[in-house]
C-alpha cells in the first residue's frame, strides 16, 4: 500500500515546495517595496524597474555576452524614462495584488494539506 501511496505523496509534496516557494517570494517582493535600499551614496533608491519579454530590442547597443540569452526588455521607470509621479501607484497595486496572490497560495496550501490528509499522509 505504501508503494501505490509514495507517488502521491511526492507529487503533493513537490507541489506543496512549489507554492511555498512563491510564498516566500512574494513576502521578499512585499519587504523590497515597503523598506527602498540605499546606495552607494546613502540615497534612497525608489525607481521601478519592468521587465517585458521580447526579442533582443536594440541588441546592437549591449555587449556580446549580454545578448546571447536576453529575451526581456528592462527599462527603469525614473532613470531611464524621467517618470516618477506613478512609482508610489504602481508600488500600491503591486502590494495589493501581493496580498491577493498571497491568500489564493495560502487556500491552495490549505487545501492540498486538507485533501492529504484524507489519503492518510500526515505532515
Amino acid at each position: 500500500m505504501f508503494n501505490k501511496l509514495l507517488p502521491k505523496v511526492t507529487k503533493h509534496i513537490l507541489e506543496l515546495e512549489k507554492l511555498q516557494e512563491q510564498l516566500n517570494e512574494i513576502e521578499d517582493l512585499k519587504v523590497s517595496l515597503e523598506t527602498p535600499a540605499l546606495n552607494n551614496l546613502k540615497e534612497i533608491m525608489t525607481d521601478v524597474s519592468l521587465s517585458v519579454p521580447t526579442f533582443n530590442v536594440n541588441n546592437q547597443y549591449r555587449p556580446l555576452e549580454e545578448r546571447v540569452n536576453t529575451r526581456w526588455h528592462e527599462v527603469k521607470l525614473e532613470e531611464d524614462l524621467g517618470i516618477t509621479d506613478i512609482q508610489s501607484l504602481i508600488k500600491e497595486l503591486l502590494i495589493d495584488s501581493l496580498n491577493d496572490r498571497k491568500r489564493i497560495l495560502e487556500k491552495e496550501i490549505e487545501l492540498m494539506i486538507s485533501q492529504n490528509q484524507n489519503i492518510g499522509v500526515n505532515y
